[in-house]
């Protein structure tokens, strides 16, 4: 549980993926390129959600960088809008931070990177997977207690570079 905090506390870059899956079928996927600077740079984020309901799909996707950012729908112009929340809070949604959790228990001693808590908050199980030995996430499962929907966010390029440009207007 330390070594997960540890690499919370000095996450900088990286790509998280999410893919909601609710029990009426409905899907939403997310993509997250994160360079969050060091102290004195700039934040970059880019988002891209996909929504689908039965035939519907509707995609958005912004762009972060500092202050500025940009919004586009369904591969359509760009268009600049008012940042509602910084980098950092875009990101941290998606992080375990397991630093809040009460109790998180090992799986087994056969799997040491696995620990499982309940969210009450959330009223789901959440199962997060890691490197045992540098602590960082490669996946987080949650399962709603009322409605059976499932989250699931995979980690990849933990603290590696991350490219993000403004959209060519």
């Amino acid at each position: 549980v330390e070594r997960v905090i540890d690499a919370e506390l000095a996450l900088q870059t990286g790509q998280i993926d999410a893919s909601m899956e609710y029990s009426d079928g409905t899907r939403a996927t997310t993509r997250i390129l994160f360079d969050l600077g060091m102290p004195g740079e700039t934040a970059k984020v880019a988002i891209s959600t996909t929504y689908q309901s039965g035939e519907q799909i509707r995609t958005t996707e912004h762009v972060m960088i500092g202050a500025q950012v940009w919004e586009r729908v369904d591969g359509g112009n760009w268009q600049e809008v008012n940042n509602v929340e910084g980098g950092w809070g875009q990101v941290q949604v998606f992080l375990p931070q397991i630093a809040r959790v009460a109790e998180p228990q090992r799986e087994s001693d056969d799997r040491p990177g696995d620990l499982r808590w309940y969210d009450s908050g959330r009223n789901a199980d959440i199962l997060l997977q890691v490197d045992p030995e540098s602590g960082v996430p490669a996946q987080m499962r949650q399962v709603s207690r009322d409605t059976d929907d499932v989250l699931t966010i995979t980690y990849t390029g933990w603290n590696s570079p991350i490219q993000i440009d403004p959209p060519a207007i």
